[in-house]
């Protein structure tokens, strides 16, 4: 068990290592398919030691890049085979501590008895950045404001990781908050959250997702990474969309 809620393989030893023309390196290992997963459960390539940039791929797939050097997590969305290739490209030294981890996450909506972890979890991670740009927290306002969202909490296993508020403004959903926990943080569970989010826009018939992000919040390179873009540049914050492609428009799409 490790502190994700899941099971946890180390991938130690057996890595060959190739020079790339661009002065990179280019590790590989197989691995097998660990066991049968539960209809909640999914396969993550995880790193805690990452010196560098990387592209992760996966049986020829890639599966996620880093910018900075950064632990990553990557979840595996495609079938595993009985035997399969990871590499990781990176520059300069090997990347450390490898492994698979299989994690059960979901999203379920938020219970009475909730508010309090939700309320003090939001409080814990904002209160610096909403003190320093608009004068200090106000347990009142986010009473308001969580009884006109729709609000859910992230678990990993049984431990709550998370807590999500959401709200529907004509033909976007509005991300009004998305708060992790310290400890599941860096372990790609906010990417993971924006990837229900979007399914949840798609099965609305929503045509985007949009959010409020301080600028000196380390969330906003998470926006960014994943596609959302500035629709109203701020002084303090920025408003953020990603669009939303329905499944009829890339049907359309595929077949012009």
């Amino acid at each position: 068990m490790n502190e994700s809620g899941g099971y946890r393989i180390r991938l130690n030893g057996f890595w060959t290592a190739a020079a790339l023309p661009d002065g990179r390196t280019r590790y590989t290992r197989r691995f097998g398919r660990p066991r049968t997963l539960g209809a909640d459960e999914s396969v993550w390539l995880t790193a805690r030691t990452v010196p560098g940039p990387v592209t992760v791929a996966v049986n020829g797939q890639t599966i996620g890049k880093t910018h900075t050097p950064r632990p990553f997590a990557f979840e595996i969305l495609s079938p595993l085979e009985p035997r399969n290739e990871v590499t990781i490209e990176i520059r300069g030294e090997d990347v450390s501590d490898v492994a698979l981890e299989i994690r059960r996450l979901s999203f379920e909506p938020v219970r009475p008895s909730d508010y309090d972890f939700a309320h003090d979890l939001t409080r814990n991670n904002m209160a610096e950045f909403v003190t320093r740009h608009w004068g200090g927290w106000d347990s009142a306002i986010f009473r308001k404001n969580f009884e006109q969202t729709e609000n859910y909490l992230v678990y990993c296993c049984s431990d709550p990781a998370g807590f999500v508020r959401l709200a529907v403004d004509g033909a976007q959903l509005v991300l009004d908050d998305l708060q992790i926990v310290p400890e599941f943080q860096n372990q790609g569970i906010g990417t993971w959250v924006l990837r229900q989010i979007q399914s949840i826009a798609i099965q609305r018939n929503l045509r985007s997702v949009r959010l409020r992000c301080f600028h000196d919040n380390p969330a906003y390179n998470l926006y960014r990474r994943v596609g959302f873009h500035v629709v109203i540049a701020g002084e303090t914050a920025d408003w953020l969309e990603l669009p939303i492609v329905l499944p009829k428009e890339a049907s359309c799409d595929s077949a012009t």
